[in-house]
């Protein structure tokens, strides 16, 4: 847990959390982003026309979503709280949304993530192995969401949270570190659940039935705004699981970590 908690504080003590952006969970993201994909970075060149950003070029590895492209531009900011920069030869997740030109732009709130990022492993013990469990989650998920093709939308952008800690009643299970659950939310104009469908179940019956249990009894969809959703709809919601460290025993997530 020690582990973890440095883990959580290394990930957002970074010019994301000072750039002040907003916590957006990865089914999210995947779903508002145009392109997602991991890539090597091959050249990085200042934009001509505004020093705000820089263009750079890519050695595709894999796509999850959009199109391939060669070419995308960064908002790096350099001398700001929201600062960015991919330097050449490294290696990223991607996600990338295009911006009123049509291109494919980045940058330090859109979620992307250097997989090849090096921590002090004597100063850190265990953070890098940390750090590639979480990235491999990430990219495993990712990689069922393009495989199964699934229809991922939140198209109100509802914001959603559990009432209570029903999810620690999840504690203590043995998976595979990097398990993870798919589930459908259908919901009325009223925000209120009318369906919960298990798109990919947490691998043990006991701890899925839980975690459905949770989404029935403390599962509420929010609006961030105060106006009102014009028909029923339906999201889809991630459960992570994270192995047991030391005496702290396994849970299961809403977040990515």
């Amino acid at each position: 847990m020690k582990v973890l908690l440095l883990f959580i504080a290394v990930l957002y003590c970074s010019n994301t959390f000072a750039c002040d952006c907003a916590v957006i969970g990865l089914i999210d993201r995947f779903e508002s982003a145009d392109f997602v994909a991991t890539a090597e970075i091959k050249k990085v060149t200042p934009d001509t026309l505004d020093t705000d950003y820089h263009n750079i070029e890519i050695k595709i590895n894999e796509i999850f979503k959009g199109s391939k492209v060669s070419k995308l531009k960064i908002s790096s900011v350099l001398n700001s709280s929201c600062a960015f920069y991919t330097p050449e030869n490294s290696k990223w997740l991607i996600f990338a949304y295009k911006d009123s030109d049509n291109d494919l732009l980045f940058g330090a709130c859109s979620g992307a993530i250097q997989l090849d990022r090096k921590v002090d492993n004597k100063k850190y013990p265990g953070l890098t192995k940390k750090i590639e469990l979480s990235n491999q989650r990430k990219l495993n998920v990712l990689k069922y969401l393009k495989d199964s093709e699934l229809d991922i939308k939140n198209e109100f952008r509802l914001s959603y949270t559990f009432l209570n800690n029903c999810l620690e009643n999840g504690k203590g299970f043995e998976l595979k570190e990097g398990s993870f659950g798919l589930y459908e939310i259908k919901f009325n104009k009223k925000l209120r659940i009318r369906k919960i469908t298990s798109i990919k179940k947490i691998p043990d019956q006991e701890l899925n039935n839980i975690i459905v249990n949770c989404f029935r009894e403390s599962f509420e969809l929010y609006l961030n705004n105060k106006s009102k959703i014009i028909r029923s709809s339906s999201i889809i919601i991630g459960i992570y699981f994270y192995a047991a460290e030391n005496e702290h025993p396994s849970f299961v997530s809403i977040f990515d970590l």
